[in-house]
């Protein structure tokens, strides 16, 4: 197979790209640059990219801290940029495990193991996921609907929220924390407006008992650890374990 194609297979960018990379000198084979995108190459040879081994399956998982206007998608849509376009080139072809709106900020999962996005996002597998959010026309007698699950469309109800705390409330605006393991469509700004109250802004700042790392700026991102891909499927035992997550 070819050079360029196998590393395109592999996901490591498109073939152009690979043709690019492979031509600045880059890419070697067998511990020797090549500048020869069609260069046969096979699962022995060994392939290193910037110096790094190369793998026909490469295996990340990264977190990131999905700025607003960017969507949560492969490709771009509507005149929004796709998240994928903050990655810095070559990189896997990742999933998105749980999709934040395009208004929407905080803890994005991207990774390149399927199994992983699956078991974040399925329903059977309650995952937490803790949001902050600020709004408009809350009032805090309606509060004991989240505890009981608000009916959002007319065959759909939620599950009550894991966590739920008014932290600063005032005429005007209230910031609220909540935990919900489920994902539907806008389904924390649904929430609320079905009690008469609007999200000014959401953010994701937590999954599971894994707390999104808060030295990434917006549109920042870096590796998880398998140590951190275990946490996501910790549920916090305890209110105050939400807390700090906070």
């Amino acid at each position: 197979m070819r050079l360029d194609k196998y590393l395109s297979n592999a996901g490591y960018g498109s073939r152009s790209d690979i043709k690019k990379l492979i031509k600045k000198g880059i890419v070697s084979v067998n511990n020797k640059i090549c500048t020869d995108p069609s260069k046969k190459v096979g699962p022995e040879t060994f392939i290193s990219l910037n110096g790094c081994p190369t793998s026909s399956t490469p295996m990340s998982t990264i977190m990131m801290n999905k700025p607003k206007g960017y969507i949560s998608s492969n490709e771009s849509e509507s005149g929004y940029p796709s998240v994928m376009e903050l990655l810095r080139p070559p990189h896997p072809t990742y999933a998105i495990a749980g999709r934040l709106d395009v208004d929407s900020s905080g803890f994005l999962i991207l990774s390149t193991q399927g199994d992983l996005v699956h078991s974040i996002i399925s329903p059977k597998k309650e995952v937490a996921k803790l949001y902050k959010a600020i709004v408009s026309g809350f009032n805090p007698v309606e509060t004991h609907r989240f505890h009981e699950g608000i009916e959002i469309t007319s065959n759909f109800q939620t599950k009550p929220v894991t966590f739920f705390e008014i932290t600063e409330d005032s005429q005007e605006l209230s910031t609220i924390y909540l935990g919900i393991t489920e994902g539907k469509y806008h389904q924390v700004k649904r929430m609320f407006q079905m009690i008469g109250a609007e999200v000014i802004e959401l953010e994701r700042t937590a999954i599971g008992s894994l707390r999104l790392d808060n030295s990434l700026n917006p549109g920042e991102y870096r590796e998880m650890s398998e140590y951190e891909k275990e946490r996501l499927f910790l549920q916090p035992q305890t209110l105050e374990t939400f807390y700090m997550l906070k």
